[in-house]
């Protein structure tokens, strides 16, 4: 009998199991995979309305140490911003902005909430963490950077505030974007849906309902009338402007937002925008000068000559930071010399130039959100030529100087060559149109070939070559593809010969002036 008994016992236990099990199973699947609810009986477009915000004191683990900072950074956004406004008490604002801080050993962990007021329901979430070793500066910069990406999930870029027969008043106004003559979409937030478990807002459907053209734009507000509505809808207030339909002229590429551009716009731009890179050609005139001597300058002699060039350059950008280069030059020089210590000139010589460099590099924008949005939407190419930037870069450069020999005149043909170091950048002046270049190329471990005449190289002595080539210009773009490109290049290429008793040199100095032209495609 106590044998049956435990054995019935074992049996109520595992049946129970089981059961739990399966129930357990069933639930969680039940839970999980049930579709995102919808909520109902609501009116959505005052639902989301986005306009009056109130700020929930900051919560965080050193008893408010932060709320200061974050209120601080919060109003420096908000106030300058006419889309929004700010509320003191909580039960006159459409929106909730909460803030939790948390410090620990390894930075500060920093999160934003969106929270809707009528219904308590989470519209975003977002994270940052800021590294250890941070400042109050570091603080603000990151509580505004983490606002504005809360700010910029929202749906819709203004609200239709009233209606009066035709005629429509909306909250946003030329500091948004809009221009007089725009024609803009209207929609209605037809349905939202939100997670079954953390009761979030997970999805909203907007539903197009017409357009209006604009009539009068003000800074903060604009006026028009009703140019289309949808069969079985119509425009009213508290629906959302959502696009831009059609503009009479496009925009200053500066100005404008780009999402409050049309699509027609945005269309026209990255079609226009270069996408590979640019080849340019740079014709110069300038001068080059000589200087070689032999035996501590016992036998000296210098010489110039005008110095006429043009150069082809090219640029391919494989992604929006790396990039490879190269650039062929040939020139023209009527070259004559004297001797130093005689003052008898030799002479004149029909000398020619020649130089080649190829490169890869990589492509650093400094400040680019300020400088670069207004072409964000041209494609990652068209960021690569749009606001200040530092390079280096790392190839094989040479140049030559071809002249006849004369060992009488310690002349002779010479060709410098080795890897090449370049540093350089530009910087827009004023605006994207305008801007500064500067460049430098240093020639690590060159070597120097001269010609097979009696040269300060003699004696089986081996010359120790140097090379750098220094630019200073600037640019005007006056098209999207076109753009004119000049300045000053000075290029030095010297070389000492040290000898058992005596030392012998030899240099060239090139300087170059001259506008050259641009294609980016």
């Amino acid at each position: 009998m106590p044998n049956m008994k435990q054995g019935l016992q074992v049996l109520l236990i595992r049946t129970y199991l089981n059961a739990s099990t399966l129930l357990n199973a069933l639930f969680a699947s039940i839970v999980f995979l049930q579709p995102l609810v919808c909520i109902a009986d609501v009116d959505f477009n005052k639902l989301l309305t986005f306009k009056k915000i109130y700020l929930e004191k900051t919560q965080d683990n050193v008893e408010g140490a932060f709320g200061y900072i974050v209120k601080k950074a919060y109003l420096e956004i908000l106030e300058i911003n006419p889309r929004f406004e700010l509320t003191h008490e909580e039960s006159l604002s459409d929106t909730i902005l909460r803030t939790q801080v948390e410090k620990k050993s390894t930075g500060i962990d920093l999160e934003i909430s969106l929270v809707l007021t009528q219904t308590k329901e989470l519209f975003s979430k977002d994270r940052t963490t800021i590294p250890v070793n941070f400042e109050e500066a570091d603080i603000k910069r990151h509580v505004q950077e983490l606002l504005k990406t809360s700010l910029r999930r929202i749906p819709f870029y203004g609200t239709i505030t009233g209606r009066d027969g035709a005629q429509i008043t909306l909250d946003i106004g030329s500091k948004q974007g809009l221009k007089k003559g725009d024609i803009v979409q209207i929609s209605r937030i037809d349905q939202v849906r939100r997670h079954p478990l953390l009761k979030t807002i997970v999805d909203t459907q907007l539903v197009p309902v017409g357009s209006v053209a604009i009539e009068e734009v003000e800074e903060v507000i604009s006026f028009g009338h009703i140019h289309d509505e949808i069969v079985g809808e119509k425009v009213e207030k508290l629906h959302k402007l959502t696009a831009i339909e059609a503009r009479s002229q496009f925009p200053d590429a500066v100005t404008t937002h780009p999402k409050m551009r049309s699509q027609k716009e945005r269309d026209a731009l990255k079609e226009e925008g270069p996408e590979l890179g640019y080849v340019g050609i740079t014709p110069s005139l300038g001068s080059l000068a000589n200087s070689t001597s032999q035996d501590d300058g016992a036998t000296n002699f210098e010489g110039s000559g005008t110095h006429l060039a043009a150069q082809l350059q090219a640029e391919l950008w494989l992604t929006k930071n790396w990039f490879a280069d190269t650039s062929f030059s040939y020139g023209s020089v009527s070259y004559s010399q004297e001797n130093a210590r005689t003052n008898i000139k030799s002479s004149a010589y029909s000398t020619t130039t020649f130089s080649f460099n190829i490169h890869g590099g990589y492509k650093h924008w400094i400040d680019a959100e300020k400088y670069r949005g207004s072409s964000a939407e041209r494609g990652s190419a068209s960021n690569s030529m749009a606001g200040p930037h530092a390079y280096i870069k790392l190839g094989y450069s040479t140049f030559e100087w071809n002249t006849p020999s004369s060992s009488g005149d310690i002349l002779s043909p010479k060709k410098y060559s080795g890897l090449d170091l370049g540093l350089g950048g530009g910087m827009p002046l004023g605006n994207l149109n305008w801007g500064a270049l500067l460049s430098m190329n240093i020639f690590l471990f060159p070597s120097l070939k001269e010609g097979n005449v009696k040269t300060p190289s003699d004696g089986g002595i081996l010359p120790s070559p140097a090379a750098m080539q220094f630019f200073i210009g600037g640019y005007y773009r006056f098209l999207t593809a076109i753009e004119i490109r000049g300045g000053a290049q000075i290029e030095l290429y010297s070389a000492t010969f040290k000898g058992a008793t005596k030392n012998s040199s030899t240099s060239q100095t090139i300087l170059k002036f001259g506008p050259g032209i641009i294609y980016y495609f």
